[in-house]
């Protein structure tokens, strides 16, 4: 039987540490003192969360501060590259892996063009393993954090479903014996909202992460938590039929969802229809946006973007909706048309209601989201 008093005491013991921490690695060098002013908490709370961290080896008790008179303040310093942690993102052909600090600076990566995904978990171990060949500092990486396109069990650590890359029941328990380690896994929208979320002060809940790559998902943070729903299925709007009429067949079984017609793959196909050449990458695509047929077909993709956006708005009323994924570079092509087609004539919203925005941390949303996992469990 859980134990409340207890379980209560350690949930707001975490979240003192993780707010004692967050001040010190803003201000990078702070005493005690301060710390217990700006939170408005206790000195012995202060002074028993940052020995723990110490111990940790995520700051240090380095000098004292000049004093004009009476006892000196001792110095808590922060140490971003004490401690590191690995991100990995899969996708349905190829893999990314990443070393970042506490600071979430990319410090190392590496691309895999091409992965098998009937063997996800030995693919995992062969990726990790390469990229930490020559690393001799393996001691203090905290963990590896996993971004996967599908329906994620964090608790249990289970891939349960992942419509494009065809595969359905993973656990990810063996990864962490094999590796040693910690590993944490997520789905892919919800690792880029939360990386969004923990590294943009101005991004206000109920917030709507939108993630554009092959497919189409989506999470919802709400009172700055992941909402996963029920069965953990909650964010899967790419499938939401937005042509139920339509002749277009989706991975899922469906006609007319919503990733038919916004998502990358989405976009390469309009425009191998409209051109008769392919490409490998929406970059090539946006390369010709001066010509006036891939113009037109970029114009009517953000159309399709803007009718799921307008639906959700409906739904869920958010504060914010930001857009990532590897269209987020391509802001100034297609966020004014995408506004444009949700605002105008909409008796409901206008611009001053809901913020749509394209991720700031670009096409790295994702993966440094799933590099946090470890670092805030340590917290």
């Amino acid at each position: 039987m859980l134990d409340l008093d207890s379980f209560y005491q350690k949930v707001v013991k975490n979240n003192n540490r993780k707010k004692i921490f967050r001040v010190i690695q803003e201000k990078k060098r702070v005493t005690k003192l301060d710390i217990s002013r700006i939170l408005n908490l206790s000195i012995t709370t202060v002074s028993s969360n940052i020995k723990d961290m110490v111990q940790i080896g995520l700051i240090s008790e380095r000098g004292f501060e000049d004093s004009t008179g009476g006892r000196k303040a001792q110095v808590i310093e922060y140490l971003p590259d004490s401690r590191f942690s690995l991100g990995m993102e899969l996708k349905e052909t190829h893999a990314r892996i990443v070393l970042t600090n506490l600071d979430s600076a990319i410090l190392k990566e590496k691309y895999f063009d091409a992965i098998d995904t009937n063997i996800l978990i030995d693919e995992c171990r062969r990726i990790t393993e390469s990229f930490l060949e020559d690393f001799n500092q393996r001691d203090r990486i905290m963990g590896l954090g996993i971004s996967l396109p599908g329906t994620v069990n964090m608790k249990t650590s289970v891939l349960e479903n992942a419509p494009n890359m065809h595969v359905s029941n993973v656990s990810f328990k063996k990864l962490e014996e094999d590796l040693n380690m910690s590993v944490y896994i997520g789905n892919e929208a919800n690792c880029s909202a939360y990386g969004e979320y923990e590294y943009n002060d101005t991004f206000k809940s109920p917030l709507f992460y939108i993630s554009v790559t092959e497919g189409i998902g989506s999470a919802i943070i709400i009172d700055r938590k992941l909402y996963n729903g029920k069965n953990h299925r909650a964010g899967e709007i790419g499938h939401i039929s937005i042509d139920c009429n339509g002749d277009k067949l989706c991975s899922c079984g469906n006609t007319g969802c919503w990733e038919l017609f916004a998502s990358e793959r989405a976009l390469e196909k309009s425009f191998s229809d409209a051109t008769g050449s392919s490409v490998s990458n929406i970059d090539e695509i946006f390369k010709r946006i001066s010509e006036p047929v891939v113009k037109k077909l970029i114009m009517s993709y953000a159309k399709y973007l803007a009718v799921g956006i307008r639906n959700l708005l409906m739904i869920f009323d958010p504060s914010f909706i930001v857009i990532g994924g590897n269209i987020s570079k391509y802001e100034k092509e297609l966020l004014p048309a995408i506004k444009k087609h949700v605002f105008e004539n909409n008796e409901f919203y206008t611009e001053k209601d809901i913020k749509i925005e394209f991720a700031r941390l670009k096409e790295n949303s994702g993966i440094i989201g799933a590099s946090l996992f470890p670092i805030n469990n340590m917290l």
